[in-house]
């Protein structure tokens, strides 16, 4: 309910939904699905025999040596952890692990997410790069991967989708969106008085500004410069992107075919194959190193 957002619109009024109940008192419906408090990151290894094994609580000590951590990235993007999902911190943390641990050689990053808000990205994309900074490849298997999610994505070596039924990839833009309730309010006898220093005639301008119905500065100071860094972003990593393409940075989505038509993605392919994409990469960074 505040913040720049980088996220699929069809996920909002489910949140909204959410939101609205817990705040209400009537969230019994949603307390199956929040998280418990030993609930982190759930990362698996895939081992060089192409077996899988949970990392467990010791984390990535009892992997194989030149295992591949595979680690989720899932839901609606928060940089905390919230009531029902881990934060992109806790991922974060999770690449780092591996990125530190001597038995594994790489990480695919499990991405099903829609996005979500714009401080969730930095957390991932750092330890993304520092995991890359140790001699490390990574490469995103995706679902659905939109707008924050494909924002980060981009930081990975490569970006494969994980089927070319359901996987979409795009919604590349920034929305916010607030609630306006002096009219409920005042209806109900609650009038609102907000009193700024005269010495402070900018302080929040753009913000009452959209509550008169006018969004130009709100979208000029707050938005548009977030969209152009994300635009930048995906245009510097993504050096195939067919700028012809239709809504291509400007917030359409599209399916696995069309995004690697498009530039969008490298590849389509299930987790083992991402795998083998993450060993490809190690060895083709070795050859011209060495």
């Amino acid at each position: 309910m505040r913040g720049q957002w980088m996220i699929a619109p069809t996920n909002i009024p489910q949140m909204l939904d959410i939101v609205s109940k817990m705040i209400d008192g009537r969230g019994e419906d949603y307390r199956n699905f929040m998280k418990g408090p030993d609930d982190n990151v759930k990362s698996v290894v895939m081992t060089h025999e192409g077996t899988t094994m949970s990392s467990g609580s010791k984390g990535y000590t009892d992997a194989p040596a030149g295992s591949i951590a595979i680690i989720p990235l899932k839901g609606t993007m928060t940089k905390e952890d919230t009531w029902c999902q881990d934060g992109t911190q806790a991922c974060a943390d999770a690449i780092r692990q591996a990125a530190d641990s001597p038995n594994i050689v790489g990480v695919v990053l499990q991405i099903d997410s829609p996005g979500g808000s714009v401080d969730a990205i930095a957390p991932v994309a750092q330890a993304i790069q520092y995991l890359q900074s140790k001699g490390k490849s990574i490469v995103a298997n995706c679902d659905l991967c939109a707008s924050a999610a494909y924002y980060a994505a981009t930081y990975c070596d490569e970006i494969m989708a994980d089927n070319n039924i359901s996987a979409e990839f795009g919604s590349i833009g920034v929305m916010m969106s607030f609630r306006d309730m002096s009219g409920y309010e005042e209806k109900n006898g609650v009038k609102t008085h907000t009193i700024y220093s005269n010495l402070s005639p900018d302080k929040n301008k753009g913000y009452m500004d959209a509550l008169q119905g006018n969004y130009e500065l709100i979208q000029s100071e707050a938005l548009d410069p977030l969209a152009a860094k994300f635009q930048a972003q995906v245009k510097d990593r993504r050096k195939g992107l067919d700028m012809s393409a239709d809504g291509i940075i400007s917030g359409k989505m599209f399916f696995a075919e069309d995004a690697l038509k498009n530039g969008l993605i490298d590849g389509i392919g299930d987790l083992a194959a991402a795998c083998s994409r993450v060993k490809d990469i190690n060895n083709i960074n070795s050859y011209y190193k060495n």
